[in-house]
Parts: C-alpha cells; structure tokens; sequence
C-alpha cells in the first residue's frame, strides 16, 4: 500500500463516520452469527456464505485498526 493510501486509511479511523460504520459492521457480524447459529440449512454452501461473510466484515475492521495503528507507531 502506498504510504499517503495507508495514512489516509489512519484519518478514517479516526473520522466520527468511521465510529457509525464500525458499529454497523459489527450489527451485520452479530447478524449473522445469529442466522448462522440458529438457521437450518439445506447444504454446506449456506453455512460457508455465512462464516465468509462474517470473516469479510472482520477483515475489514481489522484492517483499518492495522493500518492506523502502523501509522501512530510510526511504520
């Protein structure tokens, strides 16, 4: 990632829509979870479009926690 991307990335983290945004993730994380948890399910592929799901939405939280993190640290 280029260094003004990775910097930009840092102010988001810090942006109060950012705060919205993760809030949401997390509710959709939590919502899927639950369907996962309590859903009856015909076939695998379900069960795999909903653990992908929720890794996706993880990935994208932790990458911006990463990124600002490397930014306060200096890297």
């Amino acid at each position: 990632m280029r260094p003004q991307d990775a910097e930009k990335i840092a102010r988001l983290s810090v942006h109060e829509g950012w705060e919205v945004l993760a809030k949401e993730i997390v509710i959709w994380q939590d919502s899927a979870q639950r369907r996962l948890a309590n859903g009856s399910f015909e076939n695998l592929q379900a069960i795999g479009r909903l653990q992908g799901e929720i890794t996706a939405l993880q990935r994208v939280l932790d990458f911006v926690q990463r990124r600002s993190e490397r930014i306060e640290k200096g890297d």
